[in-house]
């Protein structure tokens, strides 16, 4: 029997998940206040299952955070709804509760507008069709949050409407930071924005909607005679004032709808009011940024999918640690030796610490904001209903942590490899923002407690693996080796060098849209469990798996991107059947295999490390 107390059409921030489920003799009762609460005891029934029966089974269950999300990328490479909706089943095994669909960038707008209709790329969403992805997602307790990154990332909105610009490009193929802006100057821009923010909380329900606001390069707008005008007319500072104003803008035109605004942490400004949230990205400095300047945060540092981490070092982030937890937890990824090849370039990174807290305005604010506060009021009629002529709220408290948000950006996923990109971490993910577990290192425990769901789409993915390698030898060292981490794959070697050397070289990147993405290093796991297996089987089994992997060096039939790395472990086999033979001393033979721990093309043989532990 399931009973709840109160049901709405689609589930909602603050709603109640809390649930009870009881199984005795006479059956099984699930009670929560809510229809959404009520699905997770569902969930968590179809969990409990087994042929010993629940009898005597009593839980109280409940989520520790309201906002347990996942964000996918469609805009740089396209999912199938169908797919999408296979996600959100899968979300709903995992108790996630929000899909944030980026649906906006440089390569690509999939959200169909009436209004402007040159907007969509060739494969986008139809309004009719993301109404009813609402509400499949919906049935499965899962809240839907768009996106329309604005006022950088938008490539392909001015190929589209160039004049909505503020200077001149073209369509791109190319990842990384773009320098197309919107122009914060012209009004014909925000009534665009405006309409097409009606088009999207028409489709959306969700109480929020994200206006992006990361990585905006400022050269169009300092570059601008018009706009540095503007800039001086409207008493702002420079280029991260000019946007504070043009997020400001959009944000007041979501609440004359009774929408809030959501942004990634690049946002941050005294000029932003207290109710927009703050998606916090670059580390836990941004998150404490945003909630001592009084904003509610969702945390997504330590959750990028897409940076090809174990679960378990994801699953270690928690979105309440103290700041000095989680950069320790950072700093101990350099000395890892999993991450040895790219923490370098992971130093990178550390520039974010240095960040200055959001203070107040500065000189002449209460001028600056009165002017600021007419003008909006003069575009949008609407204006004093959200204003009504008084002071937005400036977070005379700190702001609270929301929950967080898993990304997987999609550079170097499509519609064919995300099942095992997703999967394979996200439920570690999912745990630490459902209820709080003692931190595990143990990947197989882990994917033990992954639902049936999960585990046959990751199956799935090694069927479409075992095809590109062709023979079962070479699939099963290739599952001995995981992909290089980080952003060595996005960035490849020139570009990674020049981040590292402090300059970037976006045209040095060896992926475009246009990159098919259907080799093994696609469909490989970002960990490596059967290379971690090797830790524990008795010495006469190691070597009889070595003595397999030696005769891999000759093989013919795998593909050619992975020879190296297939000649590289059956050195490393070699070595190993050495040094268990006597032949050659422990020191020398761990020296020789931490040697060859280093990429080979875009792989890493992650069983060489392993070895080299057990000859410690």
């Amino acid at each position: 029997m399931v009973r709840w107390a109160h049901a709405s059409a689609t589930p909602q921030k603050d709603e109640d998940e809390r649930y009870t489920l009881a199984a005795g003799a006479s059956g099984v009762v699930i009670e929560a206040q809510t229809i959404w609460g009520a699905l997770h005891g569902l969930t968590t029934l179809a969990q409990l299952a087994a042929p010993a029966g629940l009898c005597g089974c009593d839980i109280e269950d409940g989520p520790r955070f309201p906002w347990r999300g996942l964000m996918l990328d469609p805009a740089r490479r396209f999912l199938p709804i169908p797919l999408l909706e296979r996600v959100i089943t899968g979300m709903s095994h995992l108790k996630l509760n929000v899909l944030h669909l980026h649906l906006s960038d440089d390569q690509g707008f999939r959200f169909q507008s009436h209004r402007f209709p040159k907007l969509a790329s060739p494969e986008h969403y139809t309004q009719a069709e993301l109404v009813a992805l609402v509400g499949y997602a919906a049935d499965h307790g899962v809240r839907v949050v768009p996106e329309l990154d604005m006022p950088g990332h938008v490539t392909s909105w001015l190929t589209a409407y160039p004049e909505w610009g503020a200077g001149e490009t073209k369509a791109s193929r190319h990842f990384g930071v773009h320098p197309a802006c919107l122009n914060p100057a012209d009004e014909a821009v925000y009534a665009a924005i405006d309409g097409l923010l009606a088009e999207v909380t028409e489709v959306f329900p969700d109480e929020y909607v994200h206006i992006g606001g990361d990585e905006v390069h400022s050269s169009w707008w300092r570059e601008h005679a018009g706009l540095q005008a503007f800039m001086a007319e409207q008493r702002l500072a420079d280029s991260a004032a000019l946007q504070a104003y043009f997020n400001r803008r959009v944000a007041v035109s979501l609440a004359n709808r009774h929408r809030k605004a959501i942004g990634w942490d690049e946002v941050l400004h005294p000029d932003m009011p207290s109710d927009l949230l703050v998606q916090s990205w670059r580390g836990a400095t941004a998150r404490d940024r945003a909630l001592d300047a009084g904003h509610d945060c969702i945390v997504s540092e330590g959750y990028y999918l897409d940076l090809f981490y174990p679960g378990a070092v994801h699953g270690r982030y928690d979105p309440t640690a103290e700041q000095s937890v989680l950069l320790a937890l950072e700093d101990a990824l350099l000395t890892d030796p999993r991450f040895e090849h790219v923490a370098a370039g992971m130093r990178w990174t550390h520039a974010w610490r240095a960040l200055p807290p959001i203070g107040p305005a500065p000189g002449g604010n209460e001028l600056r904001e009165k002017e600021l506060r007419e003008k909006e009021l003069r575009a949008t009629e609407l204006g004093e209903k959200v204003l009504g002529g008084k002071e937005p709220s400036r977070g005379s408290t700190r702001g609270k942590v929301l929950g967080g948000e898993a990304c997987l950006w999609g550079e170097l996923v499509n519609r064919d490899c995300l099942s095992g990109r997703l999967w394979s971490r996200l439920p570690a993910i999912a745990e630490r923002l459902w209820s709080f577990h003692p931190e595990t290192d143990d990947p197989v425990q882990l994917q033990a407690r992954y639902p049936a769901f999960i585990k046959a789409e990751l199956v799935d993915q090694r069927r479409r693996l075992a095809a590109i390698m062709r023979s079962d030898m070479a699939l099963e060292v290739i599952e001995l080796c995981e992909p290089v981490k980080w952003y060595a794959r996005l960035l490849g070697e020139v570009a990674l060098d020049a981040r590292i050397r402090g300059s970037e070289m976006p045209q040095a990147r060896p992926y475009t849209t246009q990159t098919t993405l259907d080799r093994a290093i696609d469909y490989l796991c970002p960990e490596s469990l059967p290379a971690l297996s090797m830790r524990q089987i008795p010495v006469e089994e190691l070597a009889s798996a070595c003595q397999r992997w030696r005769a891999v060096s000759g093989s013919h039939d795998a593909p050619d991107d992975v020879l190296p790395v297939l000649r590289a472990i059956a050195a490393g086999a070699d070595l190993m059947l050495d040094c268990l033979a006597g032949d050659l001393s422990r020191e020398e033979g761990r020296r020789r295999l931490l040697q060859l721990h280093r990429p080979h093309g875009e792989y890493m043989p992650a069983v060489l490390l392993v070895l080299a532990d057990r000859l410690q």
